[in-house]
């Protein structure tokens, strides 16, 4: 599933490339990524958002082995005033007819491209100070691991902008509905499943939702080695910290973040190397791929119950009351203790105030036990709730000691509701 398409219209990105691209006071804006993130999406998202503005752009996709001057030169088509000027950040900004932005899809030689951009930073302030307001900025896509953790100084003049802390969980889950809706290929259970259960188990991170868009209908063994494997595709997945070292950061640095701020010094690394995912809803967290990676199935299990708990306790809790309605109409109120009552004193306090209040174990140990038994008995018309009643209690019993189920499991409940009828 590509949800690229759908990841620009979420109201998140578009605040943050709009961020980017229609600010025009820093000279030098360097967007940086973590590893598990796709420099391609994020370069066409902000060229798409720059072919919409009045400017022109010139691109510079890989400077090879040439210098970045030289590099920057060729890509905007700079004419150097003579073949003896001195190839400088300086003269270079001083050619005529160059472009408002000059974009840089990747950077080469860390040493070299930081001192470029601290150049451009500089020497843009400078000359738009004495006048000069035809000066082209800066706009780099880089991954962290691309400047070797070691960042310039931000200023004024060169501004970083960091791709963590969106989309969040509910933007996720909004793609999930639109694509389903798009495609239409899966039934309305499965979708369901996905649009609560996936968003819960990826946060932020969109490429593992594609990765994951059919695996997370899976077993939970399945869905441990889906993402498993998702870790192991990381280009640099490289990460020396101790699972245990990992997750002690995380709880340390629980706290409330800002989509783009960034990032404490202490966590960039461990951000950079795709170990950290940030939503609003669940705060800082380890990431799942790296949680199973490093087989914590624990761990992953609880953001698999999260979502699953989300979804099955509204429509556990409507089957149980529809059910207590239906018996209700069929036995009036005092079924709950007409022929055996709850085990519970609570229980019976509950029921006795109204029998929509009765325990989905007890309507099943009434159905299962009388109306399916004894075909002489009041409930026996009623034995077609049984299964239904049964799953039901299955289900939200697993989810109440928080455990995680199975699509499977929810789809048959689905598919017993509907031939039902409740």
């Amino acid at each position: 599933m590509n949800l690229e398409p759908l990841v620009y219209s979420l109201p998140s990105t578009q605040t943050f490339v709009h961020s980017i691209t229609d600010n025009d006071d820093s000279g030098v804006k360097v967007v940086l990524l973590p590893d598990n993130l796709s420099r391609e999406m994020v370069g066409r998202l902000v060229r798409n958002r720059l072919a919409t503005l009045r400017l022109t752009v010139s691109r510079l996709f890989d400077p090879g082995g040439a210098s970045p001057v030289s590099a920057s030169a060729k890509a905007m088509n700079a004419i150097w005033p003579s073949p003896r000027t001195l190839r400088t950040v300086h003269n270079l900004l001083c050619c005529t007819d160059l472009p408002d932005i000059l974009y840089v899809h990747r950077i080469g030689s860390r040493q070299e491209w930081t001192e470029f951009i601290e150049s451009w930073a500089r020497e843009y302030r400078i000359l738009r100070n004495s006048g000069n307001t035809d000066i082209p900025s800066l706009c780099v896509i880089a991954k962290l691991r691309d400047f070797d953790f070691i960042l310039p100084e931000s200023n004024s003049d060169l501004t970083f902008h960091w791709w963590w802390g969106f989309p969040s969980m509910l933007e996720v889950r909004l793609s999930c509905r639109i694509a389903s809706e798009q495609f239409g290929r899966d039934d309305p259970a499965t979708s369901s499943w996905r649009e609560y259960v996936l968003p819960g188990l990826v946060g932020s991170d969109i490429q593992l939702a594609e990765h994951m868009w059919s695996g997370v209908l899976d077993s939970n063994d399945q869905t441990m080695r889906g993402l498993s494997e998702y870790w192991d595709r990381l280009e640099n997945r490289a990460l020396s910290d101790s699972i245990d070292d990992v997750i002690e950061i995380v709880r340390a640095n629980r706290g409330t973040y800002g989509a783009g701020q960034e990032l404490p010094q202490h966590l960039r690394r461990l951000w950079a190397s795709g170990g950290l995912i940030y939503t609003r809803e669940y705060g800082l967290e380890v990431h799942p791929a790296l949680l199973a990676h490093r087989e914590r199935r624990t761990s992953v299990e609880h953001m698999l119950w999260r979502g699953q708990s989300e979804l099955l306790l509204p429509i556990v809790n409507e089957i149980r009351l529809r059910v207590c309605q239906d018996l209700t109409e069929a036995y009036g109120s005092d079924w709950p203790v007409k022929w055996v009552p709850p085990h519970s004193e609570h229980d019976i306090k509950e029921v006795s105030r109204s029998p929509l209040g009765t325990e989905l174990s007890h309507v099943s140990y009434l159905i299962q036990n009388l109306g399916m038994r004894n075909d002489r008995h009041d409930l026996y018309q009623k034995r077609f709730l049984g299964e239904l009643v049964l799953m039901a209690k299955t289900l939200r019993n697993e989810i109440a000691h928080y455990n995680p189920v199975s699509c499977q499991d929810f789809a048959r409940l689905c598919d017993e509701r509907n031939r039902v009828g409740i």
